[in-house]
């Protein structure tokens, strides 16, 4: 604000700025407001666990919704993405985040069914060469090891590995998925080995999930049950090559 001193101003009107020097009366414009640089990152800096989850795991997560492998409840998006977060957060600044279930807690996708309640043996996961995912599933006796739907005829053990960099805005997510369908009868089960080779690129963040369904008549064509109390989903290992 300006002030009339005399035959005289002080202050500032507008743009401008009113002052005296030794006697002598000046007029100058005011300084332009001075604006916080923004701190530039270097092009390396680690992205937060939120950002990247936002970027590579939630496409991931719409994918597996897409393949209708398991009932997707309201919350199965944002449950799913916030144990995705946690455990980017943990291991994503680690050398190594090897893609394997001893590293990894299984996460039940569908929280009405556990997984780990119905088959009674545990699959391995673990990584070969050439960036190869291997999921085992050691030998058993689907009578004694696997709880089933009464009248229960047969069940499918379906896998899915899911790439993507982690790194772009909008990410593409890749994915390989392998089936293996069985009698739930008493007769034993060898040891099966699943193993999807070429999985994308070193640095490519894997996830890799696991469901079963059971088909309640011996024809193959029938449609699985539905129940969301007998469709057990689980994310099995998340990893980096």
């Amino acid at each position: 604000m300006a002030r009339m001193k005399g035959d005289s101003w002080s202050g500032g009107i507008g743009p401008v700025i009113f002052y005296e020097v030794n006697g002598q009366k000046r007029i100058r414009s005011k300084p332009d407001k001075k604006r916080k640089r923004r701190k530039e990152e270097p092009a390396n800096a680690p992205v937060p666990a939120f950002t990247a989850v936002s970027r590579g795991g939630s496409p991931m997560i719409n994918l597996m919704k897409e393949q209708r492998l398991f009932p997707f409840e309201t919350d199965t998006y944002s449950k799913t993405r916030g144990w995705m977060i946690k455990h980017y957060a943990k291991y994503a600044l680690e050398a190594e985040w090897p893609v394997c279930s001893e590293q990894t807690p299984m996460y039940q996708l569908n929280k009405a069914c556990d997984l780990r309640n119905l088959l009674l043996v545990t699959p391995v996961v673990k990584t070969g060469p050439d960036q190869t995912v291997i999921v085992q599933f050691p030998a058993f006796n689907p009578a004694k090891k696997l709880i089933t739907p009464p009248k229960c005829k047969s069940a499918v053990f379906t896998v899915m590995v899911l790439y993507s960099e982690f790194k772009n805005k909008i990410d593409e997510v890749c994915f390989k998925r392998e089936e293996f369908e069985f009698s739930t009868g008493k007769q034993e089960l060898p040891a099966k080995e699943m193993q999807f080779s070429d999985i994308g690129n070193e640095g490519d963040t894997i996830l890799v999930m696991m469901t079963i369904r059971f088909n309640m008549s011996t024809n193959q064509d029938s449609p699985f049950l539905k129940d969301p109390a007998w469709l057990p989903a689980a994310i099995l290992a998340m990893g980096r090559f």
